[in-house]
């Protein structure tokens, strides 16, 4: 419990920040209830203050882009800056983020995750595959996540021949 009042502390702080007032509230009052712990509180808000999150986090990448700093950006983060990997690891670094999900292991499956969003296959960004992935495992959405990298791997080895 101290592990989820700690990122839901992060959340509310972070929320703030940005003008997410709504988002802020909310995971004020979870942090609250994980201090008390009060597990039924969390366990009752936690779906839609995920959902919330989701929002927020959506309209923040629309208005970015409205703004043109995704297409500028994109540009900038060249394919060769990234790390060439193998097909060989690249299923094995999938293997390991479906098991960590399978383990609700947020951390080490947004790590994996993370590396491979710097990482290319066959001159090929990973990043397009994995930032779903991403935001999956940040909200918590362990089978999404899970479903996401499946369909990822599918896809590169259909790419690969």
């Amino acid at each position: 419990m101290q592990f989820y009042t700690i990122k839901i502390h992060a959340l509310k702080s972070s929320s703030l920040s940005v003008g997410a007032e709504n988002l802020s509230k909310q995971a004020k009052e979870m942090e609250m209830a994980g201090k008390a712990g009060q597990y039924d509180v969390i366990s009752n808000q936690h779906e839609s203050a995920m959902k919330l999150y989701g929002q927020v986090v959506a309209d923040i990448e629309k208005y970015l882009r409205e703004k043109g700093y995704f297409s500028k950006q994109e540009s900038e983060f060249l394919p060769q800056d990234l790390n060439d990997i193998s097909m060989e690891t690249f299923l094995e670094m999938a293997d390991y983020i479906i098991e960590a999900c399978e383990n609700f292991d947020g951390d080490e499956a947004n790590q994996k995750a993370e590396e491979l969003c710097l990482c290319k296959l066959d001159g090929k960004s990973l990043a397009e595959y994995f930032v779903k992935v991403k935001t999956y495992i940040g909200d918590y959405e362990y089978e999404q996540a899970i479903d996401s990298v499946k369909k990822a791997v599918e896809s590169i080895q259909e790419e690969a021949g």
